[in-house]
């Protein structure tokens, strides 16, 4: 006995997925002289989550969804890497300032003379071209230009008279320290 079962009913349940199956079923009677077999082929219509398309719109929305994910992380990150950036530029502003009033502090004659030095630096170096940041890098150079003096007494710095030998040795070594600032700059 053969039979096909074509479009079983929405209410029909299986663990089967959807495809052509046949089952073939053998009934031996006990005295041995005969069996029976019913064939029975069930096609059963795939359902919507094994249709191939639909697998693949399923896999195309989670890699956008990741894609969305990864992508507002890294905008994140990044918004508070340039935050943090400007913080750190800031701070090296105001700590190079900081020094520079400290070396101007020192000899009274020059007052306000490193941030001269450094405006007019920043100044040159736009006209010239270079991008904001290093006019900012030869702006924190010029306004450390005289580190040097720190190591000078203000005495020496401030005197009137004529600078005496040891005086003048002291300079020099203002100078020497300077260059070599200067050089590691570069």
């Amino acid at each position: 006995m053969r039979g096909t079962v074509k479009g079983l009913p929405r209410s029909f349940n299986t663990n089967l997925n959807g495809g052509t199956y046949q089952f073939v079923m053998r009934l031996n009677d006990f005295s041995g002289s005969g069996s029976k077999e019913i064939v029975v082929t069930i096609i059963k219509q795939k359902a919507l989550i094994e249709q191939l398309w639909f697998q693949i719109t399923c896999v195309i929305l989670i890699l956008a969804m990741i894609a969305n994910v990864v992508m507002h992380y890294v905008r994140k990150k990044t918004k508070a890497l340039l935050k943090k950036q400007a913080e750190n530029k800031q701070l090296i502003r105001e700590i190079t300032e900081a020094f520079a009033m400290t070396i101007d502090m020192k000899d009274r004659y020059t007052r306000g003379h490193s941030t001269r030095v450094a405006e007019y630096t920043a100044m040159l170096a736009r006209e010239l071209g270079y991008d904001e940041e290093t006019v900012e890098k030869y702006r924190n150079i010029a306004l450390l230009h005289d580190i040097g003096k720190i190591g000078v007494s203000p005495e020496v710095l401030n005197k009137q008279e004529k600078q005496a030998e040891e005086e003048r040795r002291a300079e020099e070594a203002k100078a020497a320290v300077e260059e070599s600032k200067a050089k590691g700059a570069d």
